[in-house]
């Protein structure tokens, strides 16, 4: 049996944001059944699957030059190896649309201006998905190294045609902002909560926390899969439209379902395509 093997730039080809946007979606209003197990003690490995999706995915993470890197492997029923996808662009892509689908549940529709704070590529995947929720009219970027900040929030705003401003201070940065987007390693902005925002966390598990600080007690607390959330979010309530107005706090799990359904669209669109690359290895059986 042939293996597709999809690189970054064939997952990237064959998977479109609003496709992803519009599946998450679907997948989120019902419940999502399936279930995943963590395999292992070294690099986090995880084995997920789902009742509407004829496949499993075994996703393995790991650091490859100080980044994350990600290896996905789809099987069939029968276990048999459909594609190997280098993933960690459809990883970064699936964490932003959820983030998006988060912000445009949790936040009024009045609510057009978003803050970002902390570095990394999560920051821009989020401003790119928003704007295909709502029509965002001003983003201010916050990072620890005011330089790198300038020239990112440049880059952007000729990129996006949106008024990106590069600002000194996280606080600067959320100042009468509704949407907040906490980037991986960054620290959680606590403060943030003190009024009516929604704070996003892309990826809960590499959130820091202030020291000696709890959450404000009117924050209510939101994940798409809250029995997969890391041990801070536990107690949240499932991802939907809200009754009361904010502070709201949405911390992704990371779910390896989701993951899944996001392969399983790559794979979709790149099954006959026939510059990808396929080899046998696995063998007869």
């Amino acid at each position: 049996m042939l293996t597709a093997l999809l690189s970054r730039t064939d997952v990237t080809r064959h998977v479109r944001g609003l496709h992803l946007l519009a599946e998450l979606r679907r997948a989120l209003e019902q419940p999502l059944g399936g279930g995943e197990t963590t395999l292992g003690d070294g690099p986090r490995l995880q084995r997920a699957w789902l009742p509407d999706v004829p496949a499993t995915l075994l996703t393995t993470t790991e650091l490859a030059r100080g980044e994350p890197r990600s290896l996905w492997q789809l099987r069939d029923g029968q276990q048999r190896l459909l594609a190997v996808l280098e993933a960690s662009a459809l990883k970064l892509l699936g964490s932003s649309v959820l983030a998006a689908l988060a912000a445009d549940l949790l936040a009024p529709q009045g609510d057009t201006s978003v803050a970002l704070l902390g570095h990394g590529p999560h920051l821009s995947g989020v401003l790119k998905s928003l704007r295909l929720v709502r029509p965002l009219v001003h983003a201010f970027w916050w990072e620890p190294q005011e330089a790198d900040a300038i020239e990112r929030a440049m880059r952007l705003q000729q990129e996006l045609s949106l008024p990106v401003t590069p600002v000194k201070t996280p606080e600067e940065a959320f100042r009468g902002v509704g949407v907040v987007v906490a980037a991986p390693g960054a620290q959680l902005p606590v403060a943030a909560l003190e009024g009516d925002a929604v704070v996003l966390v892309p990826d809960a598990a590499q959130v820091t926390w202030p020291k000696d600080t709890a959450l404000p007690k009117d924050v209510t607390l939101w994940s798409e899969l809250p029995e997969a959330a890391p041990a801070w979010a536990r107690g949240a309530r499932r991802l939907s439209r809200p009754e009361t107005k904010g502070p709201h706090l949405f911390a992704a799990s990371g779910s390896a379902r989701l993951e899944l359904l996001a392969a399983w669209y790559a794979w979709l669109g790149a099954k006959d395509d026939e510059t990808i690359t396929r080899l046998d290895l696995e063998g007869e059986r």
